[in-house]
């Protein structure tokens, strides 16, 4: 996967997926043209964002780090507050990260 991993949304129907974006160059490689895309986000809705070492490294597949987030991020609820996502999301890791991992939420109003 080249970049970033795509966001984490919640949907209309509440449902945390992983929606299909134009892929852009990774942070720092220059100045590339870049695609924009827009989201609708239901009241209360969520975006999460993270660096590819939050879902992936040398022994882990992205796509099943990926359904770990999802599965982190659902199971915290909607209830639950941006920093206690956030935690539940880094949470996953299997072992300490050989790369940066950053997480970046927001809700919709």
């Amino acid at each position: 996967m080249a970049g970033h991993p795509p966001p984490a949304v919640t949907g209309p129907d509440g449902a945390l997926t992983f929606p299909d974006l134009p892929h852009g160059t990774p942070l720092g490689y220059g100045l590339p043209p870049c695609e924009a895309a827009v989201l609708d986000l239901p009241p209360g809705g969520l975006i999460a964002l993270c660096s590819d070492g939050l879902v992936e490294d040398r022994h882990h597949d992205v796509g099943a780090g990926m359904e770990r987030v999802r599965g982190a991020l659902a199971r915290a609820g909607g209830d639950a507050s941006l920093t206690e996502l956030c935690t539940a999301a880094v949470g996953t890791l299997p072992k300490a990260p050989e790369d940066d991992v950053t997480p970046l939420l927001a809700r919709a109003r």
